[in-house]
């Protein structure tokens, strides 16, 4: 991996800037020629809220379409979390058939790990969905947290 971004399947991320809702094809084919290795999308402020599977399933696998449309591997992973904070079980993304890895390459299955109660949930969605995973398709519990006191989101010892 040399280059990842990070885009939302809404009209703007979660940080406010511009998503790529109805500009799947565009952003796909921009990433690609910027020589993008991974693409995270979000859940934030989209069309039909976060909940609504027929709906994120649509919009997710469109941009899935347009990275593969573009001819270069691109590794694809989903957030399906926003609205459903903070203990959420988002095992649908690797259980129904829309999901997992005919989805994306890495899918969310449980809200933000924030602190020590979010992430020992986050590992017992997890636990339970090792099946859904395999080569080219992972369970992404969000475990990924800084521990420097100027981190974003940082766990504490207690």
């Amino acid at each position: 991996l040399r280059l990842g971004l990070y885009t939302d399947r809404g009209a703007r991320t979660c940080a406010g800037r511009p998503g790529s809702f109805g500009a799947e094809a565009l952003d796909a084919q921009t990433f690609a020629e910027w020589g993008v290795d991974y693409v995270k999308e979000d859940n934030c402020f989209s069309t039909s809220g976060p909940g609504d599977q027929p709906v994120l399933f649509q919009q997710f696998g469109a941009m899935r379409d347009a990275l593969n449309r573009t001819g270069r591997p691109i590794f694809f992973s989903v957030c399906g979390g926003g609205g459903q904070r903070p203990l959420a079980n988002l095992s649908y993304y690797a259980t129904d058939p829309r999901g997992g890895p005919a989805l994306a390459n890495a899918w969310r299955v449980s809200s933000d790990c924030v602190n020590w109660i979010t992430c020992n949930y986050a590992a017992r969605v997890a636990a339970g969905l090792g099946g859904a995973a395999g080569p080219g398709g992972f369970n992404d519990p969000d475990m990924l947290l800084g521990s420097s006191p100027g981190a974003a989101r940082r766990l504490s010892r207690a």
